[in-house]
């Protein structure tokens, strides 16, 4: 029974981690989305289409083309407060090496063959799936993240084989549940305009976790071996999960389960128990520089959008560097 709890308890400290993993694919900036499209640009037809996709699971095997078999790819997205996917990563793993991968897609990527919203209306970014799949904020986080995931097979042409969310709100109870985590702030969170944060090393809250996971700039505040914003915001993300996972392993297993009994709806996911051992074991047994860190490469381009009259920047996939990238991971 003791194993049996050291064991659940390991997986439960992998689901929480991965919890705070999401937000390291926010890389772009915080301003609001366009917005909301209309709800008439769905008809009644499509409605119903989508509420009966909801009762069933992605694609059958034998509908989609030949994917590799000795691959896992579990997507990984954190909800803003509306629903759309604010943050969005892709966990790739094989399952017999275990070698690993975290493929991050930036919530800007321009998705040319969406339905949800009519031309013009500047809702063509990826971030959009999971809102549209939620019925457009309406129904529930799990939808969303199975429409985001069945938009990103279609995008990428990979095979999504779970998928797991979690809300801002999700995630300042969690680190909160934990008992804060300890991170040294740098003197300049002390300048921003809202929700400054005192320097030095010490336990931040929930809030304050977020407020650091999340800052990108005014002021930019560098971090080592950084170019720009983006990494800085980047590098922070890591030092975060890497200030989560040392307080889990701190914490006992019964400590883990209680988290995971306050937690479970706020964590939104299709994953198996061999999944979340699985991660366990990566987690527990493998040296993080050897798990490949990449961002899906792209290019950042305006589009002139009629209907709002504006022009919305957009980040356009590279789709020949994708596609090699992705073979040389293993996901095609």
């Amino acid at each position: 029974m003791a194993l049996k709890r050291i064991i659940i308890g390991t997986a439960v400290a992998v689901l929480i981690t991965w919890g705070v993993l999401f937000f390291i694919a926010g890389s772009t900036p915080e301003e609001e989305p366009a917005d909301e499209p209309a709800e008439t640009a769905v008809s009644e037809t499509e409605t119903e289409e989508e509420t009966e996709a909801k009762e069933e699971e992605p694609a059958a095997e034998d509908e989609r083309p030949d994917y590799p078999e000795n691959r896992a790819n579990i997507l990984l997205i954190g909800f803003d407060e509306r629903g759309l996917g604010d943050a969005i990563v892709i966990v790739s793993y094989d399952i017999e090496t275990f070698e690993t991968a975290f493929i991050s897609i930036k919530r800007d990527t321009y998705v040319d063959f969406q339905t949800w919203s009519p031309e013009g209306k500047g809702h063509s970014a990826l971030g959009w799936a999971s809102y549209v799949g939620m019925n457009y904020g309406e129904g529930d986080h799990e939808s969303g993240a199975r429409h985001m995931a069945e938009t990103i097979e279609e995008l990428l042409d990979i095979r999504i084989t779970s998928y797991a969310g979690i809300t801002f709100d999700g995630f300042v109870e969690l680190i909160d549940s934990m008992g804060g985590v300890n991170i040294e702030v740098d003197p300049l969170f002390a300048e921003r305009e809202t929700d400054p944060l005192t320097p030095g090393r010490q336990l931040l809250s929930g809030k304050e976790a977020l407020v650091y996971a999340r800052h990108r700039q005014n002021p930019r505040i560098p971090e080592p071996g950084s170019k720009s914003k983006d990494g800085d915001r980047v590098r922070r993300n890591q030092e975060l999960l890497r200030a989560v996972f040392e307080r889990c392993r701190d914490l006992s297993s019964d400590d883990l389960l209680d988290i995971y009994d306050q937690m479970e709806e706020q964590i939104h996911t299709n994953m198996q128990r061999w999944d979340l051992l699985t991660l366990a074991n990566i987690f527990y047994n493998k040296d993080p520089e050897l798990i490949d860190k990449v961002v899906l490469p792209g290019y950042l381009d305006t589009v002139y959008e009629e209907d709002i009259d504006q022009e919305i920047e957009y980040y356009f996939l590279d789709e020949e560097a994708c596609k090699e990238l992705l073979e040389e991971l293993g996901l095609k």
